[in-house]
């Protein structure tokens, strides 16, 4: 198996949320994801640092994806059209992604608690 040239995150990411959407995220595994992405295990390492971590990342990008279909949802609006767009974007959870966000949210482990209530979702 050659190496993939120019991994990045973004593109690890959206392949586990991919396959966690289409199998669950329980099924999602280091190695079924190098699998897909065509590249070995330790490759995946650079990007993050084992499946506990890579859940975590995979729940804030479940969150930021939420966030921005929300913000899409009530930008230009106002007063009840404002709240019942926002409660469409919502309500529909698990959302974008079921796969990474389980009803109510999938947890996020390992980010301190400031930091949780931090910026637009610890931009």
């Amino acid at each position: 198996m050659s190496p993939k040239i120019g991994l990045s995150l973004s593109t690890l990411l959206q392949t586990a949320a991919d396959m966690a959407d289409a199998k669950g995220l329980e099924r999602v595994s280091l190695a079924s994801l190098a699998r897909e992405l065509g590249v070995r295990s330790p490759s995946l390492y650079n990007h993050v640092d084992g499946l506990p971590d890579l859940r975590t990342k995979l729940a804030v990008h479940g969150y930021r994806l939420l966030h921005g279909a929300m913000i899409e949802a009530v930008v230009g609006r106002s007063g009840d059209d404002a709240v019942h767009r926002l409660g469409d974007a919502y309500l529909p959870l698990p959302g974008p992604i079921p796969g990474c966000m389980k009803p109510p949210f999938a947890p996020i482990h390992g980010i301190p608690k400031w930091k949780r209530r931090g910026g637009p979702l610890w931009s």
